[in-house]
């Protein structure tokens, strides 16, 4: 299930697994999706998006920076999975464009932890 809801140390998270994803068009549907559901519910939440092995392209990149002023007054917190070198970048430019409180981790655990120990 490419978008479900995580509960760790008592907190939601909405967990948007991107890996089964083959090209950008089924990336950018996936994220269209998760934005919706987000919109749709209207309350603060923590995102947990996983990159691991797949290649975001420069387009998914823009479109997540404009879409994701729509509803950052909705996150608390989003951590990315599957960010190592030029990823990490692009995640920092998100960070700064959108001011969306962002950050790059290498496994689930610590990434998970992060979200559980922002305020809401």
């Amino acid at each position: 299930m490419p978008i479900t809801t995580l509960t760790h140390r008592g907190k939601s998270i909405l967990y948007t697994d991107y890996r089964g994803c083959q090209n950008d068009a089924e990336m950018l549907s996936l994220f269209h999706e998760a934005v919706e559901g987000i919109l749709k519910a209207n309350q603060r939440v923590r995102t947990l998006n996983n990159f691991e092995g797949v290649s975001v392209s420069s387009e998914f990149m823009e479109t997540a920076r404009k879409v994701g002023l729509t509803y950052k007054h909705l996150l608390i917190a989003k951590a990315i999975l599957g960010s190592t070198g030029i990823k990490k970048i692009f995640i920092n430019t998100y960070s700064i464009f959108t001011g969306v409180k962002a950050r790059a981790f290498e496994d689930q655990a610590a990434a998970m932890d992060y979200l559980a120990s922002c305020d809401d």
